[in-house]
């Protein structure tokens, strides 16, 4: 089973509305503009003006959209609830949603081939001197094969390879975790530490986001996958 988002045009300009766990969306292509708005309540959360590089692929940056909502849900409720309204408190929602528009924005670059902006904000954001994606095309038709190389201002350095770009993603992400971080509380550099565990975390959620076969509702750790409002946190 893969994750599949509805969306329905309202236009010829491209405009279109879909309707989420927890979320109504609508693009306006001719104002470049897409708003989130609360499925319940019917509350305007959050207007979005779009971004350059997503510009293109609004749709594809909606999907990510809400599997983000979802995923982060399961995060935060210990793969309780996928309905981020429902493991969130009201008032700590638009800050939330902000992380959630971020690493949707993130998961769009990667799929959409723009690795060096992506590379790029890795960098300034995370304390490393080099994150590169390279992606190799093989000659018998298939995807070829991805290749990321990291390394921090400290020296320390990490690679993988991997034939998809969401496993590629992946790997990166255990060994910032478990080799990488590990050296630097070793060394006691705890700045470098906690950037490389937050950007860890932040990778293998996009991990989630960009591989097509990660359905979050299958995750809930209810017998009839059903949405259960547990406990909230406060993020």
């Amino acid at each position: 089973m893969r994750f599949t988002f509805d969306q329905t045009s309202t236009d010829r300009q491209g405009g279109f509305v879909a309707h989420g766990i927890c979320f109504d969306y609508k693009y306006d292509a001719a104002e470049r503009n897409l708003n989130m708005r609360h499925l319940i309540k019917y509350e305007s959360l959050i207007d979005i003006n779009m971004d350059r590089r997503i510009l293109f692929r609004p749709k594809l940056y909606v999907t990510f959209l809400e599997k983000a909502t979802q995923i982060y849900a399961l995060i935060y409720s210990q793969n309780l609830s996928y309905n981020i309204a429902q493991t969130i408190d009201e008032e700590k929602l638009p800050a939330i949603l902000n992380t959630i528009m971020r690493a949707a924005q993130r998961a769009t670059e990667l799929q959409t081939g723009n690795y060096r902006f992506f590379e790029k904000r890795m960098c300034n954001k995370f304390e490393l001197s080099k994150f590169l994606i390279n992606h190799y095309n093989a000659t018998n038709g298939s995807n070829g094969f991805w290749t990321i190389h990291i390394k921090t201002k400290s020296g320390q350095a990490a690679n993988i390879r991997s034939n998809t770009l969401h496993d590629a993603i992946g790997q990166i992400a255990q060994k910032i975790r478990h080799d990488l971080f590990s050296h630097e509380i070793t060394n006691r550099s705890d700045k470098l530490a906690y950037a490389l565990m937050t950007l860890s975390t932040k990778l293998m959620a996009i991990e989630k986001i960009i591989d097509p076969d990660f359905v979050p509702s299958e995750h809930v750790l209810c017998e009839n996958k059903t949405i259960k409002t547990p406990k909230k946190v406060r993020a």
